[in-house]
């Protein structure tokens, strides 16, 4: 949980880029003699210098200084200007992309299941379908879990137990939003990587909070679903807006192994954060 609160907060740089500064800084201040004075003031001393030469005026320097170039300059001033706009569009080519590829997923998921016959058990209403090989959360303002057929009665349980976890704690939502950055920030291989950790996170919170009521046995059942459930991957993987199970090895072994945190590595965690 403290992983997915730290995503939070690089979420949140990410939708504000800009930050506040001060003048106020624990660094001693350091000037540099050179760059002291403004530009205008060296430029008008120049000038005065070189007017001062027999043969030379004053407008004669600013004409020389305004068709002077540096070597290897553009003959035109067009062409930066070329390049940012050809960025530009590039960036919105990219999120166009982007989101043109979460609506044919989403379609793809919801023809899928279109012919999905509720069902309910202990308690939870869910959705059982032929066309699925794997279990899954999928929907927005009120997602629904989708349960193939091949899952047995006694892996239900705790299928319905780790995917109601991902409901109550409204992951469907923060995995949309974490692609949307994704899509704005296209460009950047930071933070490609930065939503993959954040959907692996995601899923080892959901077991951490579904291991906490669970005995020894109970979690070699679990973990064996997690197994189970990985070998039967499908395209519902890759959609941005259904949770499948990923980085199934890492999480099986968070289970296993899962100890309740003590009162100081809580502490010391929040610290840190």
């Amino acid at each position: 949980n403290m992983f997915c609160m730290m995503w939070m907060a690089a979420g949140l740089r990410l939708i504000c880029p800009w930050k506040l500064q001060t003048d106020f800084s624990l660094l001693p201040e350091r000037k540099n003699a050179f760059f002291e004075g403004s530009p205008a003031r060296f430029l008008q001393e120049d000038l005065t210098e070189t007017a001062s030469v027999p043969g030379h005026s004053a407008a004669a320097s600013r004409q020389n200084l305004a068709t002077d170039q540096l070597p290897g300059a553009p003959a035109s001033g067009n062409l930066p200007e070329t390049i940012s706009a050809a960025a530009g569009w590039l960036w919105l080519a990219g999120i166009f992309a982007m989101c043109m590829y979460l609506a044919v997923c989403w379609y793809h998921v919801k023809k899928a299941v279109a012919e999905a016959v509720p069902a309910e058990s202990e308690g939870i209403r869910f959705y059982q379908c032929d066309r699925i090989t794997s279990p899954f959360l999928f929907g927005l303002a009120s997602p629904k879990i989708y349960v193939p057929f091949s899952v047995s009665e006694q892996e239900l349980s705790y299928v319905l137990q780790h995917e109601t976890m991902h409901k109550k704690r409204l992951d469907h939502l923060a995995k949309l939003t974490g692609y949307l950055l994704l899509s704005v920030y296209w460009f950047q291989p930071m933070v490609w990587a930065g939503y993959l950790l954040f959907c692996r996170d995601i899923e080892l919170a959901c077991d951490e909070k579904v291991a906490r009521a669970l005995t020894s046995h109970e979690k070699k059942e679990y973990s064996r679903v997690l197994l189970s459930c990985a070998g039967q991957r499908s395209l519902i993987m890759v959609c941005p807006l259904a949770f499948g199970e990923v980085g199934v090895k890492e999480r099986v072994k968070s289970v296993l192994y899962y100890k309740k945190p003590t009162l100081w590595i809580t502490i010391a965690a929040a610290a840190v954060f």
